[in-house]
């Protein structure tokens, strides 16, 4: 009927139907003799999981993302960028929850 990988969220879906709607439902998958299930949880998660970081490298130039045009990407996360008529290589930075993972790798980019 559906695929193993997204059974679970349908299975739970189907228990929700005429419940009061919620913001949030905590879901955790785990294995069960090699098919997944869904359970309830009560973790208490970060949303979002990134908090904003204080620019600590004034050498290095930010731009809001409105102003950034992609022209192509030359390989995985680096791109070729227009930003306001001159053309620029952007490399991602991707965050984890840790501040200090963000900072290292900004430091080794630069």
């Amino acid at each position: 009927m559906y695929s193993t990988s997204v059974a679970y969220l349908y299975a739970d879906y189907e228990t929700r139907v005429g419940s009061p709607p919620a913001l949030v439902i905590k879901l955790q998958v785990v294995m069960r003799d090699g098919i997944l299930h869904q359970q309830p949880h009560a973790n208490t998660l970060e949303y979002p999981r990134t908090n904003p970081v204080t620019n600590i490298f004034a050498d290095v130039d930010t731009y809001c993302s409105s102003a950034v045009k992609r022209i192509e990407e030359i390989q995985p996360h680096i791109f070729k960028v227009d930003i306001g008529g001159s053309m620029y290589c952007m490399k991602s930075v991707h965050r984890t929850g840790r501040k200090e993972d963000f900072v290292r790798e900004v430091s080794v980019l630069r």
